[in-house]
C-alpha cells in the first residue's frame, strides 16, 4: 500500500528518512518525533524500528551452532530487502508498507496513544 503524503512538513519528511539510516538515526528521529508529534515520522518509525528489532533478534539467534550463521544470512538480505523498500517510499515522500511484516510492525509498534497528538486514522 503506497500514498504519497502531499501535508507534510520538510522536517517530517527528513524524520521519516533519518530513521532508516542507522539506529542512532532512528534514536534521534524518535527524539524529533516526542517533540513535534506528526504522524508520518510515526509510521516510518514503526518500520524502521521493527527491521532493527528484526536484526538484533537475528544476531542474537546466530549463536546457534551451523543453523544460526544460515538464519543469520538469510534474514540479513531479507532485511537489506525491507529496509531498500521503507528507506524509498520514505525519500520519496510515500507511506510504503514494507511487504509482509509492515502490517505487523505498525499494529505492535503503535505508541501514538501513548504519545498522543494525532490519530493513526490516515
Amino acid at each position: 500500500m503506497d500514498h504519497r503524503s502531499h501535508s507534510i512538513t520538510t522536517l517530517a519528511a527528513l524524520t521519516g528518512v533519518l530513521a532508516y539510516l542507522t539506529p542512532i538515526g532512528w534514536v534521534l528521529a524518535f527524539v524529533i518525533h516526542i517533540i513535534r508529534k506528526e504522524e508520518y515520522p510515526a509510521f516510518h518509525l514503526r518500520q524502521a524500528g521493527g527491521i532493527y528489532l528484526t536484526l538484533a533478534i537475528l544476531l542474537f539467534l546466530s549463536t546457534i551452532p551451523y543453523l544460526g550463521f544460515l538464519l543469520w544470512l538469510l534474514g540479513l538480505i531479507l532485511c537489506f530487502f525491507l529496509w531498500v523498500v521503507g528507506f524509498m517510499g520514505a525519500v520519496q515522500s510515500y507511506r510504503t508498507i514494507i511487504p509482509y511484516f509492515g502490517p505487523y510492525f505498525q499494529s505492535w509498534f503503535n505508541i501514538s496513544r501513548l504519545l498522543g497528538g494525532y490519530s493513526d486514522e490516515d
